[in-house]
């Protein structure tokens, strides 16, 4: 098949789809279902399309050939195919004298709507489209029954967790979304993806902006606090202007912070139960020592991966860092420091290869505006307004 026109979205009430030749709900329960369907292109390759994949398709308003960049396409995903007039439902009787007209096969597929920013934000009041990427989607529950030759090119999408520290990293040119759209209850509603391991109870700095991919301002990059009862980002500026900070700026102060535990981590492989409290302070002198008391030691990469702040923002696009920043190989970084200190051992060799993100993009330290106190030369470190460790 070879993509002959473009679908228009809507809603109604008498057919599944917005085209008037779509089926009806009664006989989409009798049409015969399918796991695939292909789509031939104008120069003659075959994209197979099945079930549970995501595509592009031709928007209602643009006509066939016409040049369109990959993110001016609609995005759907495949929920399910179904064919008609494909030889197994029984024919109309016909008198003998007249001739059968031929029954051509058509196919028509079940999808789910990935909306546009623009489009959400006439649907929900105080959503920004500025702050949202030109490959952003936001997924939906609003279903549709449209044809097979609507259909362009696979294309895969990925779920932005904006509180996952393991958030693998989103490419420049890669389709995500971070938000869904409700849109079968009587107001629309929106909400944010987040992550299973998570158990913080918001999501967004303490000022209530979300996270605004195009702002490039260094006072916007925002900080993440990994432990499982905070995960949030917070902009530099917020950190600072509530006084989140410390002057305490040892180089691996930030190994504190552990993304598995909301405690100081675990530094002797068979913990005692009556352990003494310590101070952060008394915790953060144990890990110092038992980090240099390794033999071999870690690899200095290593030290100086697990001890960056973690951040995002669109100010550091220069450095190779993507929208997600570089939680992920920061996060990785700190537990096999944590790990190495358990076992009383060193990493092994290649350990660089078990990162998500190359190793010069997730080292920003050197990048990042510098925090001064006042008009001092005092350093400083910001703290997590939730927890008050160090990020």
């Amino acid at each position: 098949m070879t993509p002959a026109h473009g679908h228009t979205r809507r809603k109604t009430k008498s057919r599944t789809g917005g085209e008037s030749s779509a089926p009806t709900l009664e006989e989409w329960d009798t049409m015969e279902p399918f796991g695939s369907f292909v789509v031939e292109g104008g120069n003659g390759e075959e994209t197979v399309f099945k079930l549970g994949s995501t595509a592009t398709v031709l928007p209602g308003t643009r006509k066939v050939g016409e040049a369109l960049e990959l993110y001016q396409y609609w995005l759907v995903r495949i929920l399910a195919i179904r064919g008609r007039n494909c030889g197994n439902s029984s024919p109309k009787k016909k008198n003998a004298r007249t001739k059968a007209k031929p029954r051509v096969p058509e196919y028509w597929v079940k999808i789910k709507w990935y909306y546009s920013p623009k489009e959400v934000s006439c649907r929900i009041a105080g959503f920004k489209e500025s702050h949202c990427d030109l490959y952003e989607r936001i997924s939906s529950d609003h279903f549709e029954i449209v044809s097979a030759l609507t259909f362009n090119e696979l294309v895969p999408i990925m779920k932005f967790r904006e509180d996952d520290p393991d958030q693998q990293p989103i490419g420049k040119e890669d389709f995500f979304t971070r938000y869904f759209l409700r849109t079968s209850s009587k107001r629309c509603e929106i909400e944010s993806y987040s992550s299973k391991t998570s158990n913080s109870k918001s999501l967004g700095c303490i000022c209530g902006d979300p996270y605004d991919l195009k702002d490039k301002s260094s006072l916007h990059i925002m900080y993440m606090c990994p432990r499982p009862q905070c995960r949030n980002f917070y902009h530099t500026e917020c950190l600072l202007k509530c006084r989140h900070w410390t002057q305490m700026t040892h180089p691996l102060i930030r190994l504190s912070c552990s993304p598995d535990t909301d405690e100081f981590p675990v530094l002797s492989p068979c913990p005692s139960k009556r352990r003494k409290k310590k101070t952060e302070a008394e915790h953060f002198q144990s890990l110092s020592e038992a980090i240099a008391a390794l033999d071999p030691p870690l690899p200095e990469p290593l030290l100086q991966l697990a001890a960056q702040p973690i951040v995002r923002g669109a100010a550091l696009s220069k450095a190779g860092l993507g929208l997600a920043g570089n939680a992920c190989a920061v996060v990785a970084a700190r537990r096999m420091v944590y790990a190495a200190i358990q076992k009383g051992s060193s990493v092994p060799d290649g350990w660089e290869s078990d990162l998500e993100l190359e190793l010069d993009a997730a080292v920003v330290e050197d990048r990042l505006p510098a925090l001064r106190l006042d008009d001092t030369d005092d350093a400083l470190v910001l703290m997590c307004p939730n927890c008050s460790g160090p990020i």
